[in-house]
């Protein structure tokens, strides 16, 4: 039996009794360590100067705006201030250790290049679900204080708009037994999202 990588696909050519037969089965391209995706990521990191927040995360601020706001007009019972909105560059590869975390601002993704990332949330209110961006849906706005992670099967690149802008206070890990006992209904989420 001969296995080769081919475009994300395992082909598998058996020659049996003089029987022909082919498989193709869709596999993770990063597993084929596609050499065209290695070197797109890693001209993104040196072009855009991103730094790797944690594996396989790659990110930088490039706005800040100079405008602040109150958070109490915008926030219950919180005090202080935050600029406006900030923009980063945000690349995520196979190979990230996202996990469940939120923010206390609205998150706007807009899709830039690479393949697919699937999203998957566990809103305030209890309900869960996910979504894909892509070309065909190029935008989502995760809503403060969801809780979420993000996924991709290769790599990709989007740009973040926190409004109110991004501040490490507001940023919070979940811990998977906290998760767990807030949102019974969903532990096959939640286990997902820890792994």
């Amino acid at each position: 039996m001969r296995i080769k990588c081919l475009f994300g696909r395992i082909i598998a050519t058996c020659w049996d009794s003089g029987f022909f037969i082919a498989l193709i089965v869709l596999i993770n391209l990063s597993a084929c360590n596609q050499p065209g995706n290695i070197e797109k990521v890693k001209t993104y990191v040196e072009e855009l100067s991103l730094t790797e927040v944690k594996r396989g995360v790659f990110v930088r601020e490039t706005y800040r705006s100079k405008r602040n706001i109150s958070l109490d007009s915008v926030r219950d019972n919180q005090l202080g201030t935050r600029s406006s909105i900030t923009l980063a560059y945000y690349l995520i590869t196979s190979e990230a250790l996202d996990h469940f975390h939120r923010l206390r601002s609205d998150e706007i993704w807009n899709y830039r290049d690479g393949g697919r990332v699937k999203i998957t949330m566990i809103h305030p209110n209890g309900v869960a679900d996910e979504v894909t961006l892509d070309l065909d849906r190029p935008h989502y706005v995760v809503p403060a204080n969801t809780w979420y992670y993000a996924e991709t099967s290769d790599y990709v690149l989007v740009t973040l708009a926190v409004a109110p802008g991004f501040d490490p206070q507001d940023f919070e890990d979940a811990h998977a037994d906290s998760l767990r006992k807030q949102f019974p209904q969903h532990m096959d989420i939640i286990a997902q999202g820890f792994k």
